[in-house]
């Protein structure tokens, strides 16, 4: 179920991480809370996902294989810098969550997070792209 982005209510979240488990309770728990959820394990499917379905949001873990988290940051911020990506690493890799946020990134969360982390995060990045939806006319 996909909602209204101009009342600032739950949107379509592409959520990318290698692990499956991250991704199931990701899933989980964006989804009881009325978001509705694609995921993806590898930057290729990731890319094409991204430019058929238009996320309102994209949460990526930086240490995928490939290219990972950071080449997604860097696509989004080339072609769809409308729309807020969150990055996410383990909690010995936080400092690259610094060089993801001057790459362009929304936000960081280290991993484990918990859910009120993300739901919070999300809602103040939809809060933002609702903002920028609103400045541009669109």
């Amino acid at each position: 179920m996909r909602y209204n982005q101009s009342t600032s209510q739950p949107g379509t979240i592409l959520f990318l991480d290698q692990h499956k488990v991250n991704r199931q309770i990701t899933r989980q728990i964006l989804t009881k809370n009325g978001f509705h959820i694609v995921d993806s394990d590898n930057r290729e499917d990731s890319i094409q996902m991204i430019d058929k379905i238009h996320p309102d949001i994209v949460v990526t873990d930086l240490f995928m294989p490939q290219l990972g988290g950071i080449g997604i940051i860097t696509y989004m911020a080339e072609h769809y810098p409308q729309i807020p990506v969150i990055a996410t690493c383990r909690f010995k890799e936080a400092p690259y969550l610094k060089v993801a946020k001057h790459l362009g990134a929304f936000s960081g969360l280290c991993k484990p997070f918990s859910e009120a982390e993300l739901l919070y995060v999300i809602r103040e990045a939809l809060k933002t792209r609702n903002t920028t939806k609103m400045k541009n006319g669109a």
